[in-house]
């Protein structure tokens, strides 16, 4: 660069590296800082400027390493961004000593220059910025979004609400195994644990937040096949329910989360389902707890979560609630498994065929879909326009 960024002039001092210097594919330049002691539940905020300018740029990297321990990845960067000086950040939460890493690496064999200024560590947590920084299999640092908009009608509380906050709620039990267990957690020992755990419950979007996390034994050998662990809960009686949670399923090689209604010892039906691969946010989850066809006078829920020795990821899930009546989030929404009157649509006359509501397990197999979007399941409705014998 031709200025620094701090004084914006010739005069100004930056630190950089230049990979036109007789410079070999991979190679590096680290600058380390001082050791600093943990962050405290508030975190801190690591920001700095760079520019990364020619053909030839490489990686810009900055890592958070714990005493003793690797450096994991926080904050990327690759290619030319530009012939300025632009802002980086990134929060970081760790209950240890530890320093911050920048490194530099040579990826092309091309001119070009990685320049940095203005270096701060302040007090509180921040997002990473620009957001496209956040490098896969990293330490997460991104404070999960609280995903805003959801409403529900006014009402009681039930005894099935639970925000794990005091504890993991007397309506409810955890099932576990030996090898997999849900676990009541707050965000910064969770993310100690596991880079791909919340720092933040969904509750109050706080680190010293509680939600409940699904756990392998790790001081016990994995078996190959998919173990399970549930959170289940007592009795409920066979009315128009319907369950709501929030969920965190992060990672590209995260397990499975599933609702079961749950009846005697013979009784299983699979009511809702998902899988990892998701952002590093929490999700909201609706489920209609009265299915079209088999009702039991009593049952049990289960959330469940299931996991393999090849798993890698996070399940977590946070603020149960339990509504009378079925899943109904905004007037403007509509999931066709409430009733026939399909929200108040209707179909248009002009039309030279209509749009059915369909039952899952009802419909043609091999043509139309055999589960809806809103359960994943046979036993969830769709709206089906069949475009067969249209002649």
């Amino acid at each position: 660069p031709l200025t620094d960024h701090t004084l914006g002039t010739d005069d100004g001092s930056y630190g950089y590296i230049d990979t036109n210097q007789q410079r070999k594919l991979n190679d590096t330049a680290v600058l380390i800082s001082h050791s600093m002691t943990d962050t405290g539940s508030s975190g801190m905020c690591f920001e700095f400027f760079y520019h990364m300018f020619g053909d030839g740029i490489g990686t810009l990297t900055v890592y958070l390493q714990k005493e003793g321990f690797q450096p994991i990845p926080m904050w990327t960067l690759s290619g030319q961004q530009e012939d300025y000086w632009f802002q980086g950040k990134v929060g970081f939460i760790v209950n240890s000593d530890h320093s911050i890493l920048i490194e530099a690496k040579i990826t092309q064999n091309e001119e070009g220059n990685i320049g940095i200024d203005d270096l701060s560590i302040t007090n509180g947590y921040c997002p990473t910025y620009p957001a496209y920084a956040v490098p896969p299999n990293s330490l997460t640092t991104v404070q999960p979004v609280v995903t805003t908009g959801v409403t529900t009608p006014p009402r009681p509380v039930t005894a099935y609400d639970c925000d794990f906050e005091s504890d993991t709620c007397s309506s409810w039990n955890i099932v576990s195994k030996p090898e997999l267990s849900w676990t009541r957690v707050q965000g910064p020992a969770a993310s100690q644990q596991d880079a791909h755990n919340p720092l933040f419950d969904h509750t109050g979007s706080q680190s010293n937040g509680y939600y409940l996390l699904l756990q392998p034994n790790t001081s016990i050998p994995f078996p190959s096949a998919n173990i399970s662990s549930q959170f289940r809960s007592t009795t409920m009686n066979n009315n128009r329910q319907c369950l709501e949670f929030w969920y965190f399923i992060y990672g590209s090689h995260a397990g499975t989360l599933s609702v079961e209604k749950l009846s005697g010892s013979s009784f299983s039906q699979l009511r809702w389902t998902t899988t990892g691969g998701k952002g590093y946010e929490w999700y909201h989850a609706q489920v209609n707890l009265q299915s079209s066809t088999s009702n039991p006078t009593q049952f049990t829920i289960a959330i469940e979560g299931t996991w393999s020795a090849n798993n890698r990821g996070s399940i977590a899930i946070d603020d149960i609630t339990l509504l009378n009546g079925t899943c109904r989030t905004t007037t403007d929404q509509c999931d066709f498994d409430s009733d026939d009157s399909i929200c108040g649509f209707q179909n248009d006359p002009a039309g030279q065929f209509n749009w059915i509501r369909g039952l899952a397990s009802a419909v043609q197999q091999g043509v139309n879909p055999n589960v809806d979007h809103t359960t994943q399941t046979d036993t969830g409705y769709y709206m089906l326009a069949e475009g067969k014998n249209r002649n």
